[in-house]
């Protein structure tokens, strides 16, 4: 690449005469007039440049990078230099790399402002069509492979590590957002408060080696990918894990509590109160309060239901009748299986 000397740069920014060298030669050279804005830190040196050098790529970036802080005059390069990738269309196979990595870029300098909404949606876009691709190409060639195919986005985007490294955070993304509530149900299966959780990458990697064995593979030595792709996600579980509890007991006693009304309606020849009986099995388990809460049942009821019908009148109940006795033992069953 051509090198030009600081007097070179002067001579130009001074408007002076510049042997060897023509004003459009100069002002159609990247390295040039980058070094002339380095110089200057002038972002209307663009307005000089030539129409070529304004949508050559390593020129176009080394810009928006520089001037990264007037979101407004990036905005307007980064435009053009689109404008002319989205008339490429069809004439360059390498298009869809470029519009991707550029709007990686983008996305990365603006950040969560609106104007980074269209680079986000570029992004989208483009990984969308890359996954249906691979979806497509598996029902053609008949192959069962469950991976999502992130093989395939290294082949094709793999020289630009961020993109790539965009791109995984994008597949964990997707296996999230339709399997998050597995994940999680595993989380409340095996750990009773969220902060307790030892090694929460190493839980959700196991659940996204199911989808994607060579993604796994990647994140295991980039993390930030795997951070960037769950972070959301884990907040969602970590916010919500109180309700999520709560409301895996509700159905879990409401369909259980179902369960034990529709046994006894059933054995006509039983003599049980239904509601004396839930009482009974609930001091019986230590789950009292929640028998309460979810079998409505106020405190004064439950204090005359224990009294009338305590330990002595459910034994007696049994051992002289074989139908109570094996209603008993199946709604027993229930309690000490699915509710203590």
């Amino acid at each position: 690449m051509e090198k030009f000397s600081n007097e070179i740069v002067n001579a130009y920014i001074n408007g002076e005469n510049i042997n060897g060298y023509s004003i459009d030669e100069l002002e159609n050279n990247a390295e040039f007039m980058i070094k002339v804005m380095e110089v200057t830190n002038d972002k209307n040196i663009y307005n000089h440049c030539s129409d070529e050098l304004k949508v050559n790529e390593k020129f176009v970036k080394s810009v928006v990078v520089m001037f990264k802080d007037d979101i407004d005059f990036i905005s307007n390069v980064a435009d053009k230099y689109r404008y002319y990738l989205d008339n490429m269309d069809g004439l360059d196979t390498n298009v869809t790399i470029r519009k991707a990595s550029f709007a990686r870029l983008m996305v990365d300098l603006i950040g969560n402002r609106d104007e980074a909404i269209r680079y986000r949606t570029i992004l989208a876009f483009i990984y969308s069509t890359t996954r249906a691709k691979i979806e497509n190409a598996k029902r053609e060639n008949k192959n069962n492979n469950e991976n999502l195919g992130f093989n395939y986005f290294k082949k094709i985007y793999g020289e630009d590590e961020e993109l790539l490294s965009y791109f995984a955070a994008s597949m964990v993304e997707e296996i999230l957002d339709n399997s998050l509530g597995d994940f999680e149900d595993f989380l409340h299966k095996n750990y009773d408060e969220y902060d307790y959780i030892p090694d929460k990458y190493g839980f959700l990697l196991d659940h996204l080696d199911k989808y994607d064995k060579d993604l796994v593979d990647y994140l295991n030595n980039h993390m930030e990918a795997l951070d960037k792709g769950s972070e959301e996600y884990l907040n969602k579980i970590k916010n919500n894990w109180k309700k999520h509890k709560l409301d895996v007991e509700r159905v879990k006693y409401n369909d259980a509590l179902d369960f034990i009304h529709e046994i006894i309606i059933s054995n006509m020849d039983a003599v049980f109160c239904e509601e004396a009986l839930l009482v009974h099995l609930g001091y019986k388990y230590g789950i009292i309060d929640k028998i309460a809460k979810y079998a409505i049942m106020d405190k004064e009821f439950i204090d005359l239901l224990h009294q009338d019908y305590n330990d002595t009148y459910f034994k007696s109940i049994i051992e002289f009748s074989s139908a109570d006795r094996d209603m008993y033992n199946q709604i027993d069953g229930v309690i000490k299986k699915v509710l203590k």
